[in-house]
């Protein structure tokens, strides 16, 4: 996640784009999802911005540290400003990480 923010960063200031598509593997706990599947992600949240506070799991605009609505968010979340045209393609919510997830209950945790 950081080393394409860096890319994407210094790329931008040197040149400009009419479109940029971050592509990428990605795992699911959807497992209606095929191995393999190309999916769209219409929209997406950082999970490392999660705070644990016992069994329960915050949001930083939960606790107060930013609001919902804090650029480039839209209700905590983020939008794609992008659509595909007449795409084919699952619709699908994201979570950025930088962890692999192996844990069953971190993992229904972060699915709520």
């Amino acid at each position: 996640m950081l080393a394409t923010s860096f890319a994407l960063g210094r790329a931008f200031a040197v040149a400009k784009y009419d479109l940029a598509i971050n592509i990428g593997i990605a795992g699911s706990f959807d497992r209606e999802i095929e191995l393999g599947e190309v999916v769209e992600v219409t929209q997406d949240q950082f999970s490392e911005e999660i705070i644990e506070d016992g069994e329960e799991l915050k949001t930083y605009s939960e606790i107060g540290l930013r609001k919902k609505d804090d650029f480039p968010f839209t209700d905590g979340l983020l939008y794609s400003s992008f659509q595909i045209p007449h795409s084919i393609l699952k619709k699908v919510n994201g979570i950025t990480v930088n962890t692999v997830h192996g844990n069953e209950a971190n993992i229904q945790a972060i699915e709520k």
